[in-house]
């Protein structure tokens, strides 16, 4: 349902309900709510992401790694031992 209003309209507004302070509150909320929808839609039981294992002498072996596994899965890593 979309409203219009003439800008003498909106300035007799609440302040809260100001054109500005809305832009405000949303700008506040969005990245707060993007980040519990994230969380809330992934489901990870681990979430790891840039991972990097550097070695005495500066080998390096793990460089970026992003990794992530969902709740109820079980993941194996194997490498040369």
């Amino acid at each position: 349902m979309k409203q219009t209003m003439s800008l003498t309209q909106a300035q007799t507004q609440l302040y809260w309900r100001s054109p500005e302070m809305l832009l405000i509150l949303m700008a506040i909320a969005m990245p707060l709510s993007f980040s519990v929808w994230s969380a809330l839609l992934n489901n990870f039981a681990i979430e790891a992401s840039q991972l990097v294992k550097t070695f005495p002498g500066g080998l390096v072996i793990l460089n970026g790694l992003d990794l992530n596994v969902h709740r109820g899965s079980v993941y194996g890593l194997l490498g040369c031992n």
